[in-house]
């Protein structure tokens, strides 16, 4: 039982001491929202993933292809 409230309170000070804007942190910069000109400019520049990456979204989503 005493393992118990040290381990609980123990964890209680671990998440209080935490500091928010380090949770806000993206992990990774694919989930980044573009918020700004600049990075809406950006995106629409990156040929790679609208030219490239999907390529095949056009055809597959439109009526110009035949299943045989």
């Amino acid at each position: 039982m005493k393992n118990s409230l040290i381990y609980l309170l123990l964890l209680s000070i671990l998440q209080l001491s935490c500091k928010k804007d380090w949770l806000d942190a993206k992990p990774q910069q694919s989930l980044v929202v573009p918020n700004t000109l600049q990075n809406l400019q950006a995106l629409l520049e990156d040929t790679y993933t609208f030219n490239d990456y999907y390529s095949n979204t056009t055809i597959t989503g439109s009526d110009e292809y035949y299943i045989t």
